[in-house]
């Protein structure tokens, strides 16, 4: 059996998506009586462009923080809610690397992301 990589971001929409969608064992419990209520999912994704980086890097950085402002305002939900930031580049590791951002407030993932978009990771 062959497997595929695939971006972390990708594989939370697919468990969301197929959960409680796929058929319950036969268990003493049915479906019905169940009080599990999922949550809805709230993922965000930024796909900042990198060629922006060969001009200037002040136009990098209006880029990212267009895509920052935009991102607030479709996913009103992140001016509210504690959050995870982390890049989904198949990288493993990352929280010894310092790619992990926990239980944060929108302001500080924004300041967290404008650091780090662009920069190579070692």
């Amino acid at each position: 059996m062959s497997a595929k990589a695939i971006r972390e971001y990708d594989g939370k929409l697919l468990l969301a998506h197929w959960l409680l969608r796929t058929p319950i064992p036969a268990i003493s419990i049915s479906a019905t009586e169940s009080k599990f209520v999922q949550p809805a999912t709230r993922l965000a994704h930024i796909n900042i462009d990198t060629t922006f980086l060969s001009t200037d890097k002040t136009v990098f950085a209006q880029h990212v923080q267009s895509l920052l402002d935009i991102l607030e305002q479709i996913h009103p939900w992140v001016l509210t809610t504690k959050l995870v930031a982390k890049p989904d580049q198949l990288i493993k590791r990352r929280g010894k690397s310092g790619l992990l951002l926990l239980d944060a407030d929108w302001s500080q993932v924004r300041t967290w992301i404008i650091e780090r978009a662009g920069e190579e990771v070692a």
